[in-house]
């Protein structure tokens, strides 16, 4: 089955890495209708880069009006096409194929999504320990559950698995996000949070590991001790990681 697709890009200085991501994103084996770039003030020559692309449609708010999820359901009231793919200024596309993979997934109208799969290129400025190094052949994996009761009564480990959503690549059915399951206002989090309400809703998530994102970042001690210590909580929020244990 054929789709039409756009793609939504939340932005904000990211002149370095803006280049590498709409073209991998433009030269992709099926096309992309349009791609939907919201910025939050931009300072260092991003939005000058972005006025080359045809594909883009540019929309900027104020910085201080940024929402992970508010700021994306903005973007996403511009699209009409069939799916949506939702990714990062500083990540690109491992291939030419990942568009065509994630669409692959999607072989049920049941299906509201799909989830790709983070890596990291074996480049001398990326940490070697990171680098993407599989170890098995990659599998599509989907998920549902009966009712919003099964979900909430599952174990936390098969929750956390279910709903290990990302939205540095990420497609979704355009319809579900945009009308009926739209991303809640969150500081943080708002993909799982959008992974959690969907599966309880009913639908079916899947993950494809072989439609592939290049994403790196170089994070220092501080950084990496924030985000772990707000990782553990939105789990345990989410999933019961840690309440649920004795």
């Amino acid at each position: 089955m054929s789709y039409t697709i756009s793609i939504v890009i939340p932005v904000k200085n990211e002149a370095q890495h803006i280049c590498a991501c709409i073209e991998s994103w433009i030269n992709q084996s099926v096309p992309v209708e349009k791609i939907v770039v919201i910025d939050s003030g931009s300072t260092d020559g991003t939005l000058e880069i972005l006025k080359n692309y045809r594909q883009v449609e540019l929309v900027e708010i104020e910085p201080t009006n940024f929402n992970h999820g508010t700021t994306r359901n903005i973007a996403i009231q511009r699209v009409t096409t069939d799916l949506v793919l939702l990714t990062v200024g500083d990540g690109r596309a491992a291939d030419n194929q990942v568009l065509e993979k994630m669409c692959d997934a999607l072989h049920s109208k049941h299906i509201a999504g799909v989830c790709g799969h983070q890596i990291v290129a074996h480049e001398p400025d990326k940490n070697p320990a990171a680098w993407f190094r599989p170890c098995s052949v990659p599998q599509i994996q989907y998920f549902s559950f009966d009712s919003a009761d099964d979900f909430d009564t599952a174990p936390p480990e098969h929750k956390k698995q279910a709903a290990s959503w990302d939205n540095v690549i990420a497609m979704y059915r355009t319809q579900v996000l945009r009308d009926a399951i739209p991303f809640k206002s969150i500081t943080y989090g708002e993909d799982t949070q959008w992974a959690v309400d969907a599966l309880r809703a009913g639908h079916t998530l899947a993950y494809n590991p072989n439609a592939r994102i290049y994403h790196y970042h170089h994070d220092d001690k501080s950084i990496t001790y924030n985000r772990t210590i707000t990782m553990l909580h939105l789990r345990d929020h989410f999933f019961g990681d840690f309440s649920s244990r004795t």
